[in-house]
């Protein structure tokens, strides 16, 4: 034991000395880069995210995860110490004064970390030196002053200040007018030395104090400040993202609540509204950044100083703002409630306001799996549209961004939210092509949902394309939102490419990737989940068949279940229900990938991460995962996720619900037994019909496989003719939530209308003797069409079953 681990006796984690003074280790500390420190420890220690989190202290392992993977980052001093202290890190490798763990160090640990700051490229005595943000390197520096008005003329028209946020110093833009009208910039922030470039320059400022009185006679003067410099750092937000805008609008806000303090009357009622103002772009910008609790605390905070304003149009802005929060959280009820609430204040809304409500409702209709009234909301929202040339900085008002492309970007959103990648690839791209300019942050968001989509319909090379450009700019802007998405496509174009994804050490690890094995008893699981999921098929649609069985800590199987119908518990609630406390430390094995959204039913991860499971199997990851997907979430609570379990097998029964997602249309078997003429004599028929979600019988009249086997509200039997346009039906049929049908009889009109979207055909043929001489015509029943391969052939009693699937070119 080294002399650091012995002074460390008691502590829960202190990593090991041949991870501490690795080259690796020593790199990420001089760059304080604690995402790749925590990925260190978690790779080489070994130590699970959870065990990470307990040892740094008031830290959850959801969020060790979001710093290894650059969703957030550590900037707090305190936690950078908390971190030396529960890792064992000493103090002088992540700059940081003596540990109390540390004591007096011995002559060889004086000598080490003497070699150690020679290994700094900044030399032994020498700190690291960090950037300075927003810093333009090689740039005379000139004194300005701001009231003097040739000086004022040789600024550019944006000028990037310097301000701190949580004692770090962050670069904001604003234009030359708000900097300079009335001198408000240099009365409220103080000045100081100035680089001027070509088209910017840097005012580095001391951090500010909260002034508690307005200057005198210059009230008006300073409200116009606060209004400008809000409309300046909406257009950055859009432009560049929150990382830019996020620094600007909380040193305003320190400035607002001082002055709030000593103010009264008319001006404390201005003051108030735009503290109002300031604190809702600060909840959108932390909701951005994947701040959510941040994002809920300046929302609160946005309508208490409303209600106290009496300013109706920002409260309703603040409902419209917790619905986002809603939508976010996948509560599709929260969300369309808290929308229409902001409808109920119609005289308070301008026309761009009500359309971002209406469409925000759709966004929660989507989630809770109503299509055809999502949709319509979304028309409706394209009448109170905002013009499409909008500046991007609000001056026109809350809900400027509303324009008729974002509205269709938020359609493309739905259209993936209801499992339908394929109308949500068309969409985006139609969208994207007319979003502003000035909509940057917007953009790269769509981007990864379209990144996400092409997934959904097995595009990946397009998908690897999206996501690889919104990566990046997703980092730069500070976008935690874009960043997810993102990571979820890339996550996702993985799984379905089959490659491996390093999601830290397991009990059964091999190799850097942490490769998992199932057990034999879990494959035999595995085929169990497979088979009673079959028992969902005709029902479960516009849902999928999902079967699981839950094992104990021992393996042994304590529960199963299965998903029946949309609106019921999914199979792994149901299968944790029969399991009950013998759940906890076992594995969830489960056919598709468990959900991630609060739709009718809470999201399966949530329960299977509060049953306590250790580990959970996958055979198919699922296309329509909404955010990072339940298998990362899953990973993120420290539970085991092998994906891949079986897949083939479990496309057996998943196999035409995948299908009708990634063609957007039902997945259609033409079934008849040869020689029969009525539905009493065809065997084919009567064996598969409730299977299938709707049959068109011979006669054309279309009915579900299994009468009301649905349910009521989730599922409708479309009035509808074949007619001569099959397209049309075939959409009309996938928007009714139909996922598979079945044209029943060698006879039937619809077969023909239907030829070139039939994906199966099952042929029963009547047996023959051993010597057999057929007879003319016996044949033509018995033809594979063009564009089929023959893939199974059986008796079934008295006839041979002839199994045929299109071949895909």
């Amino acid at each position: 034991m080294s002399e650091r681990e012995g002074r460390r006796s008691g502590y829960p984690l202190t990593i090991p000395d041949r991870l501490l003074h690795s080259e690796d280790m020593k790199r990420a500390c001089r760059r304080r880069d604690f995402g790749e420190i925590f990925r260190l420890v978690n790779r080489r220690a070994p130590a699970s995210y959870a065990a990470i989190a307990a040892a740094v202290t008031k830290m959850t392992s959801a969020r060790v995860g979001d710093v290894i993977r650059g969703d957030r980052g550590i900037r707090s001093v305190a936690v950078m110490e908390r971190i030396a202290d529960g890792l064992g890190i000493p103090g002088h490798m992540l700059d940081l004064p003596e540990r109390p763990w540390e004591g007096t160090p011995s002559p060889a640990a004086t000598a080490q970390n003497q070699a150690y700051a020679r290994s700094s490229p900044h030399g032994p005595n020498e700190p690291p030196s960090l950037p300075t943000p927003g810093a333009i390197p090689d740039l005379p520096i000139v004194h300005v002053d701001p009231s003097n008005s040739a000086d004022a003329d040789a600024l550019p028209e944006i000028v990037l200040v310097s301000v701190y946020v949580d004692g770090r110093e962050q670069i904001v833009p604003i234009n030359r007018r708000a900097l300079l009208g009335h001198a408000i910039g240099a009365a409220l922030q103080g000045s100081g030395p100035l680089r001027a470039g070509n088209a910017s320059a840097e005012i580095v400022s001391p951090k500010p104090t909260r002034p508690h009185r307005l200057p005198a006679g210059r009230g008006e003067a300073a409200i116009e400040h606060f209004r400008d410099m809000w409309h300046t750092l909406v257009r950055a937000d859009n432009l560049f993202g929150p990382r830019h805008a996020l620094a600007g609008v909380h040193q305003q806000l320190d400035m607002l609540q001082g002055l709030l303090e000593d103010s009264r009357g008319e001006h404390r009622q201005e003051l108030l509204k735009l503290s109002a103002q300031y604190a809702e772009s600060a909840a959108w910008l932390h909701g951005d950044s994947m701040d959510v609790s941040s994002a809920e605390t300046w929302t609160s905070r946005a309508m208490e100083w409303a209600m106290e304003a009496g300013d109706e149009a920002m409260l309703s802005w603040t409902l419209f703002r917790r619905s986002q929060l809603a939508a976010g959280k996948k509560n599709a009820g929260q969300a369309i409630g808290l929308a229409q609430a902001v409808q109920r204040h119609e005289r308070a809304l301008s026309r761009p306001m009500k359309a971002a409500a209406i469409q925000q409702e759709a966004q929660g209709l989507a989630l809770d799996g109503d299509e055809v009234a999502c949709h319509r909301k979304l028309d409706e929202a394209h009448e109170f549209a905002a013009l499409a040339e909008s500046s991007g900085d609000a001056r026109s008002g809350h809900g400027d961004f509303c324009t008729p492309s974002y509205i269709e970007i938020q359609r493309a959103n739905c259209w993936l939210n209801l499992a339908r990648p394929d109308r949500a690839v068309s969409t985006f791209q139609t969208a994207l092509t007319e979003l502003p300019d000035v909509y940057q942050r917007d953009r790269g968001f769509a981007q990864a949902r379209l990144a996400m989509a092409y997934v959904g319909i097995h595009e990946y090379e397009q998908a690897a394309a999206e996501a690889a450009a919104v990566l990046d700019m997703a980092r730069g802007s500070g976008s935690g939102r874009t960043l997810q998405e993102a990571v979820a496509a890339v996550n996702a174009l993985a799984a379905a490419s089959n490659v491996p994804r390093c999601a830290g050490p397991t009990r059964r690890s091999q190799g850097e990737c942490g490769v998992l094995m199932a057990t034999p008893n879990e494959l035999t699981a595995m085929r169990r989940a497979i088979a009673i999921s079959a028992q969902g098929l005709g029902t479960t649609s516009p849902n999928p068949p999902v079967g699981c069985v839950i094992l104990d800590r021992d393996g042994i199987p304590v529960g199963e279940g299965y998903h029946l119908r949309k609106g019921d518990h999914h199979a792994e609630v149901n299968a944790l229900t029969a399991a009950g406390e013998r759940a906890e430390g076992g594995t969830a094995v489960v056919t598709l990938e468990p959900c991630n959204h609060h739709g009718r039913t809470p999201p399966c991860r949530q329960a299977l991460i509060d049953a306590k499971v250790s580990r959970v199997l996958i055979a198919v990851m699922d296309p329509t995962s909404r955010g990072e997907g339940g298998a990362v979430v899953l990973e993120q609570a420290s539970i085991e996720v092998e994906r891949g379990v079986l897949e083939d097998e479990a496309l057996l029964v998943l196999g035409p619900w995948l299908h009708s997602l990634r063609t957007g249309r039902p997945h259609i078997t033409w079934a008849y037994t040869v020689g029969a003429d009525g539905d009493d004599g065809d065997q084919a028929v009567r064996e598969l019909r409730h299977t299938y979600d709707l049959v068109i019988r011979r006669s054309g009249t279309i009915e579900e496989g299994v009468p009301g086997g649905h349910g009521e509200d989730a599922f409708r039997v479309p009035r509808l003719s074949l007619g001569d346009d099959p397209a049309t039906a075939l959409d009309a049929l996938s928007e009714a939530g139909v996922r598979t049908v079945l044209i029943e009889g060698s006879v039937n009109d619809a077969a023909p209308l239907l030829a070139e979207a039939v994906d199966r055909l099952i042929i029963d043929v009547p047996g023959t003797p051993p010597s057999f001489k057929p007879t003319s015509g016996d044949e033509k029943d018995l033809t594979i069409r063009g564009g089929f391969e023959l893939i199974d052939a059986r008796p079934l009693g008295s006839y041979v079953r002839l199994t045929a699937n299109r071949v895909c070119l």
